[in-house]
C-alpha cells in the first residue's frame, strides 16, 4: 500500500519554514566564513563540546592527507601525538574553567601516515548569540622551521645564517637594552628597514613600537634577561613609511659568541586579524538578522499596540467634536482631553522609541541589567498582540531581585523568543 503523506498543522508548517530559512541564512554565514579560513596559513579545525570535528579548513585537510569528508565527525584526539593530548586537554579545560578568550600550548600534530608535525595550537571558544559556549576552535601553526631555526642555532653559526635568511617567519637578535644586533630579510621585508639602516640603533630610535605597548616590549626583554621564553604576544608594529601592521611575537634567551641576548621571531598576522575582524561582522550581521525577523514577527502586535491609544484619542476627539456642535462643550472638558491626548501620545511614543531601539545594530557590550525592566519592555511590544488571541499573563516579579551583567539587546531578544515559544505552545494545545 501507498504510504499517506503525514498532515502538518499550519503551525508546525509555520514553524518547519522558520527553521529552514535560520538554517539557510546560517548556510550562508558559514559558507562566507569559510572561504576567508580556506585562504589563512594556517590550519583551523572546529569541534562540539564532545571533541567531534565539525569543519577543518583547506591546510588542515592538506597536513591530513584525507579528505574534508573523512576528517568530519572524527575525534579531533586523534590528530594529536599520544603523548600530547593530556598537555592539549589541560589547557582546554583551563579556557572552559578560567573563561579565558584563547590559550596556547605547543604539541605534535600526527596525520594517519604517522608524520609528525609541530606545531602552535591557539584554542578559543565559540558562543553563540545568548553568549553560550557552543564549539571551541584550534588554530594550528606548523613551527617546523621555527624549531629548526633553535635546533641549528646550537649546531653551528653558519647553519644559522642559512636558516636565518630563508625563515618565513622575521628573526632578529637584540641585546637586553633592545639594541638590534642582527635580523633577516623577512625582517627587512616586515618593517621596512634594510639591516644596515637598524644594526646599532634601538627599536625606540626606529620608532616600530606604537607607544603604548613599549612597556610590554621591556617586560619581554627583562624575561629574557633572566633566562625565560617570552610568548607568544601580539603587537602593533610601525614600518619605516609609518603604516602599522600585527605580528605574533616569541622570544627566547641566547648566548651567541659568549654574548647573550634575545633572539625574536615574529611573524605578520595582519591578515589573520583582517579574518577576525570578518567573522566578528558576520557574526554580528547574523545576530541582526535574526533581531529583524523578530521585528517581522513582532510587526502585527505592535500595530494592535498602537492601535489601541489611537482609538482612544480618536474617541476623546469625536466626543469633543459632537459636544462643540450642540453647543454644550465646557472649557473644564479641554484638561481631561489633553490628559487623555498625553498619557496615549507617550505610550505610543515609549513604543515606537524601544522598537527603534531593539532593531539598531549596536556593538556589543556587557553592563548592569535590570531584568524586570527587560520583561516589560518585552510585554510592551507584544502584550496586545497576546490579548487578541485571547492569552491572559500573569506577571509576577520581585522587585529586589539584583542585576544581571549582560547585554540589554541580546537579553531581550532571548525573553521575547521565551514569549513567542509560550505563545505557540498555548496555541498549539488550544487546537488540539
Amino acid at each position: 500500500m501507498e504510504k499517506k503523506p503525514s498532515y502538518k498543522s499550519p503551525q508546525q508548517q509555520v514553524k518547519d519554514l522558520k527553521a529552514e530559512l535560520a538554517g539557510l541564512r546560517a548556510l550562508a554565514g558559514i559558507e562566507k566564513i569559510a572561504s576567508i579560513l580556506d585562504a589563512m596559513a594556517d590550519g583551523i579545525t572546529i569541534t562540539d563540546l564532545f571533541g567531534k570535528v565539525t569543519y577543518v579548513n583547506k591546510i588542515m585537510v592538506e597536513r591530513m592527507g584525507l579528505a574534508r569528508e573523512v576528517l568530519l565527525g572524527k575525534p579531533a584526539g586523534d590528530f594529536i601525538h599520544e603523548e600530547d593530548r593530556e598537555k592539549v586537554i589541560g589547557c582546554i579545560r583551563e579556557i572552559i574553567s578560567r573563561k579565558i578568550p584563547f590559550k596556547t600550548v605547543q604539541c605534535r600534530s600526527v596525520n594517519p601516515s604517522g608524520e609528525e608535525i609541530p606545531v602552535s595550537m591557539r584554542f578559543s571558544l565559540l558562543h553563540d548569540a545568548q553568549n553560550h559556549p557552543h564549539a571551541m576552535v584550534a588554530v594550528g601553526r606548523d613551527i617546523s622551521e621555527e624549531k629548526k631555526v633553535l635546533d641549528e642555532l646550537k649546531e653551528s653559526e653558519e647553519r644559522l645564517r642559512i636558516l636565518f635568511d630563508a625563515a618565513p617567519d622575521g628573526i632578529f637578535l637584540l641585546d637586553f637594552k633592545g639594541v638590534f644586533q642582527d635580523m633577516n630579510r623577512t625582517s627587512e621585508d616586515l618593517i621596512g628597514y634594510g639591516k644596515e639602516e637598524v644594526i646599532g640603533r634601538d627599536f625606540l630610535e626606529l620608532n616600530l613600537v606604537s607607544p603604548e605597548e613599549i612597556p610590554r616590549v621591556f617586560q619581554h626583554l627583562a624575561r629574557s634577561a633572566t633566562g625565560e621564553p617570552g610568548g607568544p604576544e601580539e603587537f602593533t608594529l610601525i614600518r619605516k613609511d609609518g603604516e602599522k601592521f600585527f605580528v605574533e611575537v616569541r622570544t627566547y634567551p641566547v648566548t651567541l659568541d659568549g654574548k647573550k641576548g634575545v633572539l625574536g621571531i615574529a611573524r605578520d598576522i595582519s591578515l589573520r586579524k583582517l579574518a577576525d575582524e570578518r567573522l566578528r561582522d558576520t557574526q554580528a550581521q547574523l545576530v541582526q538578522a535574526a533581531k529583524l525577523a523578530a521585528i517581522g514577527e513582532l510587526a502585527a502586535g505592535v500595530a494592535h499596540e498602537l492601535n489601541q491609544p489611537l482609538t482612544v484619542m480618536r474617541m476623546s476627539a469625536q466626543l469633543a467634536l459632537r459636544k462643540s456642535q450642540k453647543g454644550t462643550s465646557d472649557a473644564g472638558d479641554l484638561p481631561e482631553l489633553g490628559d487623555v491626548v498625553d498619557k496615549n501620545t507617550r505610550r505610543m511614543m515609549n513604543i515606537i522609541n524601544h522598537l527603534r531601539q531593539f532593531s539598531r545594530q549596536s556593538e556589543k557590550v556587557s553592563v548592569p541589567v535590570d531584568m524586570n525592566r527587560v520583561i516589560e519592555e518585552c510585554f510592551l511590544m507584544v502584550g496586545e498582540q497576546l490579548r487578541l488571541r485571547n492569552i491572559t499573563v500573569e506577571k509576577t516579579l520581585s522587585p529586589d531581585i539584583p542585576q544581571v551583567k549582560g547585554d540589554p539587546n541580546e537579553l531581550e531578544q532571548v525573553v521575547l523568543n521565551l514569549i513567542g515559544n509560550a505563545r505557540d505552545a498555548v496555541e498549539l494545545r488550544i487546537a488540539e
